[in-house]
């Protein structure tokens, strides 16, 4: 099964910070603990060979040294931040959603 994550990033001028998403492919387990304990209030968000980290980029990026930067996007707000999950599934496998 794969699954496709979309972050719609809001952006404010009250509380805004930098999200960085960090290649974490080549990561060791240590190392991907490591990312996620950078922010001080613990927002992250892990997807597959990517994880997702808010907070201030100098300090991620030190956290990620030796890893892939693969962006930054200035003006986040947490409270802001929507996620949308769309996946696909083997046609074999029966689908449930809460839809009817």
């Amino acid at each position: 099964m794969r699954i496709f994550v979309c972050l719609l990033l809001a952006s404010t001028a009250i509380n805004a910070q930098t999200l960085t998403v960090v290649d974490i492919s080549s990561a060791d387990a240590a190392q991907v603990e490591q990312l996620k304990q950078t922010p001080a209030d613990g927002w992250w968000l892990e997807m597959g060979n990517q994880l997702a980290v808010v907070g201030q980029p100098d300090v991620v990026r030190r956290q990620a040294s030796g890893l892939g930067i693969l962006g930054t996007y200035d003006g986040i707000d947490k409270q802001h931040l929507l996620l949308r999950a769309h996946g696909c599934a083997d046609k074999k496998q029966k689908v449930r959603t809460g839809v009817k």
